[in-house]
């Protein structure tokens, strides 16, 4: 607080984050706040086009990375890219799997360096779920992927800001898909 209220000369202080409503009033009443909004689809397939990515390579990850340059970046190399389809299938097939099998995962993806990566994942694939859904007017089905999507949101929070056991969120978040 002392940092923002009486910077050093020629100072810039940039903070970022994700879940700006847990910052404290103080310190958010002495920022500029500016958010930042997702490139377009075509832009980033352009990006990647100047760097050489093959057309259909540039396509698919232009759609998968909502926008974000540097994800769409880091999915240039192969194996963020096989990461990502690997966690998509994933989380297909724990929507079909039974409980036990799930709560195995949950143990399983707990230990894991890359949680947020993969819950991130999920979060795209459900919500791709509830865009299908909403286009076919199935207003059941549209509520369920609101409320998967919510409880993924929920969970990373949890697990990001908090000392939670990764494991038991993980769990209960399995409850929900």
């Amino acid at each position: 607080l002392k940092t923002l209220e009486e910077p050093s000369k020629d100072t810039l202080l940039i903070l970022v984050s994700e879940y700006s409503k847990n910052l404290l009033p103080t310190i958010l009443s002495r920022c500029q706040i500016i958010n930042f909004q997702p490139l377009p689809q075509k832009e980033i397939e352009k990006l990647l086009l100047e760097k050489g990515v093959e057309s259909e390579k540039a396509k698919e990850i232009s759609l998968i990375s909502l926008g974000r340059p540097g994800r769409a970046i880091d999915f240039m190399d192969s194996q963020k890219l096989d990461d990502f389809k690997k966690n998509i299938k994933e989380a297909a097939a724990l929507a079909r799997s039974d409980f036990a099998s799930r709560f195995q995962r949950a143990k399983e993806i707990s230990q894991k360096d890359n949680l947020k990566e993969i819950l991130a994942t999920w979060l795209f694939y459900f919500r791709n779920l509830l865009l299908e859904k909403c286009s076919e007017c199935s207003t059941l089905s549209v509520e369920h992927y609101v409320n998967v999507l919510k409880k993924i949101q929920e969970t990373n929070s949890l697990i990001s800001n908090t000392n939670v056991s990764a494991r038991l969120a993980l769990e209960i978040l399995m409850l929900e898909l």
